[in-house]
This record gives structure tokens, C-alpha cells and sequence, in this order.
């Protein structure tokens, strides 16, 4: 009896920032991307450079906004969450996600300095 098998190197990666992303309406957000590498010690980040042919970047709200391959969320003027996701082109089930809100602001503190001498 045999067995195929398949083994699949890939390249670990992540979303910066990690966290849910929260923005305004109207505005745009750069999310940057970074590749892991792992060391006999320790871990560290490669920053890729984008746009890359490597990277597909998609999300599943475009009422909310758009993504731009070179990481840049666009939001539009509705309030909303969208999912955003990045795909390893090589091999798409290794993926990275964050979420974008765009909410309102609930307070605009606005603070005028003079600069001048």
C-alpha cells in the first residue's frame, strides 16, 4: 500500500498592526506586512515591501472601503467592519486577517499651537 503525500514549505507572515484596526470615515490606514523569520534563538521581522506579486490582499465589505495592494485601506463614508485578508500566492490557505472598523468619532479634540517666534 502507498501513500502520496505532499509537504509545503511556507513562509510565515503577519498583519501590522495586530490589532483591530478602528478609522474614520474617509481616511485611509497603511497595514503593513511582515514575513517571520525564525531563528535558532528567536523570531524576527522582515517588513515586506509591497506591492508584491507574492501577496494578494482582499476584504469582504467593499461598501466600507477598499484595499489597495500596497496595503493601504481606503475607508469610504459608511460606518461599518470589514475583514481584511492577505494571501501567500504560492500557497493561499497561508493567510494573515485584521479587521477594520469605521465608526464615527465621538470626540474631536482639535488643539491649535502657535509655532512661530
Amino acid at each position: 500500500m502507498s501513500a502520496d503525500i505532499e509537504v509545503f514549505v511556507v513562509q510565515a507572515f503577519h498583519l501590522i498592526p495586530e490589532t483591530t484596526i478602528y478609522m474614520l470615515p474617509s481616511s485611509e490606514f497603511p497595514i503593513r506586512l511582515a514575513e517571520m523569520i525564525f531563528g535558532e534563538r528567536e523570531i524576527s521581522r522582515h517588513l515586506v515591501n509591497l506591492p508584491s506579486s507574492l501577496y494578494t490582499w482582499t476584504h469582504d465589505q467593499s461598501s466600507i472601503g477598499e484595499i489597495g495592494e500596497n496595503g493601504i485601506f481606503y475607508s469610504k463614508d459608511k460606518i461599518g467592519e470589514t475583514t481584511v485578508t492577505v494571501f501567500d500566492t504560492r500557497y493561499t490557505p497561508n493567510k494573515a486577517e485584521t479587521y477594520v472598523h469605521v465608526v464615527e468619532p465621538a470626540i474631536i479634540d482639535i488643539e491649535i499651537i502657535d509655532i512661530t517666534d
